[in-house]
C-alpha cells in the first residue's frame, strides 16, 4: 500500500512538471 501512495505521489509530481514545462504540448495533446 505505502508503494502504491508512492507510486501515486511520484506520478502527479512528474505529471505537474511535465504540464508546466510543456503547456502548449499538453494541450495540443488533448
Amino acid at each position: 500500500f505505502f508503494f502504491f501512495f508512492f507510486l501515486f505521489f511520484f506520478f502527479f509530481f512528474f505529471f505537474f512538471f511535465f504540464l508546466q514545462n510543456h503547456t502548449l504540448l499538453f494541450l495540443k495533446f488533448i
